[in-house]
């Protein structure tokens, strides 16, 4: 009995100690965009939001993640499927993802661009509608304002 936990911890620490590209380690897209050098050519994981809409290519689709640090460009080959996304603008907040899958400061594959390639893709939240709420105060600023330049354009004349 011994032995197969002596085996186990050894077996263990030494998954823990080398270094694997199987692992991915998760960073915030502020840190990725930071310091890109760090991450080149490894698997990470992130999580943002999806903002503006897909745009299609030939064999997949890019959409740009925020997390309100940094913006980076996912590259969604077409074999993971087809996915229903909403990116986010002034009206929607986008939904919000989780990727994996290797790290490019300059993708030879796409023209030399900062990209993630995504092998795994995961919807944390969907997205939903933002509402804005009228604001009365700065329709009367703005009313006012509006009588001043007109006040002064008669004077002026």
């Amino acid at each position: 009995m011994r032995r197969g936990t002596a085996l186990i911890f050894v077996f263990t620490l030494v998954l823990l100690l080398i270094p694997s590209p199987l692992w991915a380690k998760t960073v915030s897209l502020g840190e990725l965009v930071s310091t890109p050098n760090k991450y080149d050519g490894q698997i990470v994981e992130v999580r943002g939001e999806i903002i503006g809409e897909p745009l299609k290519e030939k064999d997949g689709y890019w959409v740009n993640i925020s997390d309100g640090q940094g913006v980076v460009g996912v590259f969604i080959h077409s074999s993971l499927g087809k996915r229903d996304f909403v990116g986010g603008d002034y009206n929607y907040r986008g939904d919000e993802i989780l990727v994996k899958g290797p790290f490019h400061i300059s993708c030879p594959k796409h023209g030399g661009d900062l990209d993630i390639h995504a092998e795994k893709i995961q919807l944390i939240k969907r997205g939903e509608k933002v509402y804005h709420p009228f604001d009365s105060t700065k329709l009367f600023f703005a009313l006012i304002l509006l009588f001043l330049v007109g006040v002064s354009l008669y004077l002026k004349s």
